[in-house]
């Protein structure tokens, strides 16, 4: 005869580990999106201006930068990541960002927090 055993998750427990781990993520965005304004081309400060971190419903964690903002809308973010003849340093501000924060220790974002 096989043994059984009756198993179920604690429901309190796992919604704060996914509660802990979005807070966790937008810690991390928070530092991807700052970089991303200090990597990013400057001309009216509108591109960086529009740099956002949001979650939605499902904790997906989202690092923006483009569309409207305040009132500006800024439709060439997506062309200045890829290019920019007067300023080629900046291109990939997004991306350079995202690399710098990742190769850092990211456990830091999700301490106390899991």
């Amino acid at each position: 005869m096989a043994a059984t055993s009756n198993f179920q998750w604690n429901q309190a427990a796992l919604y704060d580990i996914r509660l802990g781990m979005t807070k966790g993520l937008l810690r991390m965005g928070n530092a991807v999106a700052s970089q991303a304004r200090s990597n990013a081309p400057v001309l009216t400060g509108a591109l960086r201006n529009s740099i956002r971190v949001t979650a939605d419903r499902n904790d997906t964690v989202y690092i923006l930068a483009g569309g409207s903002v305040s009132g500006k809308t800024v439709p060439y973010a997506l062309y200045r990541e890829f290019h920019n003849k007067k300023h080629p340093e900046t291109t990939h501000y997004m991306a350079k960002a995202l690399t710098k924060v990742a190769n850092q220790d990211i456990s830091q974002y999700f301490k106390e927090l899991i």
